[in-house]
């Protein structure tokens, strides 16, 4: 018997030990490529420099040409903006209190007030001037690093992935996933195409938002002593 329960022990360990090295690497490899960005974002020289211009002046160039989209692209920047998230948690975290579901609650609320923090502090602290382009379409104050609409963007719709797939069935959680997606890159884009980020601002928000919400879901993981069941609704 014991000799049988190490063999499956020693099983486990080789299926789930690599797995368990997977989610740290992740997280190291994501925070390179972030300290990565923030040095190239301070830069005013070089390739990636070279290349957040460039992009910016020919998406500039392009969007000057098609007024119709711009309006469109506007329109998704704003329904897909901070303001907008922030709200939609609110109401959420609020719904979950009033079922009780204060752990829920309060994951959705450190999630979002710390992203906020998070766009703002370092903002602050790369001090990277918006674009500057020939013909603006679109005018914005603040700090360029990170885009803050990436940040949020994907924070928010990683939590609402994180939260709802495991009360899903396979097909709405494809759905969910896809449609996640595509809500973040569009909002990402939209800055882009609006020319008030560069493509550096965009992938920096992306990477904070998602070393962020791994850092709140490894919290959350610990503090409900690692049952799975912890982020599901009752």
């Amino acid at each position: 018997m014991s000799s049988s329960s190490d063999r499956r022990a020693r099983g486990a360990e080789r299926r789930f030990g690599p797995r368990a090295l997977l989610a740290p690497a992740g997280v190291l490899l994501a925070a390179l490529l972030l300290t990565a960005l923030v040095v190239f974002a301070r830069s005013r020289s070089g390739a990636v420099h070279d290349f957040d211009v460039d992009t910016v002046d020919d998406l500039n160039r392009y969007a000057r040409g098609h007024p119709g989209q711009v309006q469109f692209w506007k329109a998704v920047t704003t329904v897909g903006g901070p303001t907008t998230w922030r709200v939609l948690a609110a109401v959420a975290a609020a719904a979950l209190l009033v079922r009780r579901q204060w752990r829920l609650a309060v994951l959705i609320a450190v999630t979002m007030v710390g992203a906020a923090i998070l766009s703002g502090v370092t903002k602050s602290l790369v001090h990277r001037a918006r674009p500057v382009v020939p013909m603006p379409v679109a005018h914005v104050g603040g700090g360029s690093f990170p885009s803050g609409h990436a940040l949020t963007s994907f924070v928010a719709v990683g939590l609402a992935v994180v939260l709802l797939v495991p009360v899903l069935s396979a097909a709405w959680r494809v759905v969910l996933i896809v449609v996640g997606a595509v809500v973040v890159l569009a909002v990402g884009f939209s800055r882009l195409i609006l020319g008030v980020h560069y493509v550096t601002d965009v992938l920096g928000g992306w990477l904070i938002g998602g070393l962020w919400l791994a850092v709140v879901m490894a919290g959350f993981g610990l503090a409900a002593g690692g049952r799975r069941s912890g982020i599901r609704a009752r």
